[in-house]
Parts: structure tokens; sequence; C-alpha cells
């Protein structure tokens, strides 16, 4: 049977696991998962709207899928961007803020 870790041999806690995560650091995540997964399925959703609606010409003509499939694509991209970008600009502002009442890392 193992015996329990003593507090002395406990790691410090992961600073990206820290409990006092704020709501920014979490928006901050889910702006760049968001920013990930719109660029990830922006090229397979684009291509599948340009592509299968071609097949069948009762759905729409092939210049008007083609047309809507890299439309979708290029929202999606602009979208990922846009996510990216805000996450980005969301923690570099909050970097450059004072923080008060945390101590400092140097």
């Amino acid at each position: 049977m193992s015996e329990p870790l003593l507090t002395d041999d406990a790691g410090r806690p992961l600073q990206y696991a820290a409990s006092d995560v704020t709501s920014a650091d979490r928006l901050s995540g889910i702006l760049a998962a968001a920013s990930i997964a719109l660029a990830l399925l922006g090229f397979p959703l684009g291509a599948f709207a340009s592509i299968f609606p071609s097949g069948h010409p009762e759905l729409a003509s092939r210049p008007t899928s083609e047309r809507g499939g890299f439309m979708l694509f290029a929202v999606m991209e602009g979208l990922a961007v846009a996510c990216g970008t805000l996450g980005m600009l969301r923690t570099r502002a909050r970097k450059r803020l004072p923080r008060t009442g945390l101590p400092s890392r140097a």
C-alpha cells in the first residue's frame, strides 16, 4: 500500500491550473479555442458546400455552389482570425495593466 504524500513532497500547483482564474482568462481561452475550431472547420465545410450541390443541379447551379462554398470558407476563416486577434489583444491588455494584490513574478 502506498503512503500518502507529505506536504513537503507535493509540488507547487501548476500556474495554468490555479484556482484563482478570472473570467477574463476563461474568455481568452474560449476565444483561442473558437479560433482554432473555426479555422479547422472552415475549409472542409466550404469545400463540401461547393462540391455537393454542384453534383445536384436541382439544388443550385455550379457557379452558385462554388461561390457559396467559397463565401462560407472566407467567412469562417475571417471569424477565426477575429477570435484569435481579440483573444490576443485581451491577453496583451491584461499583461500591461498592473495587478493589485497579486505577488510579482520578479
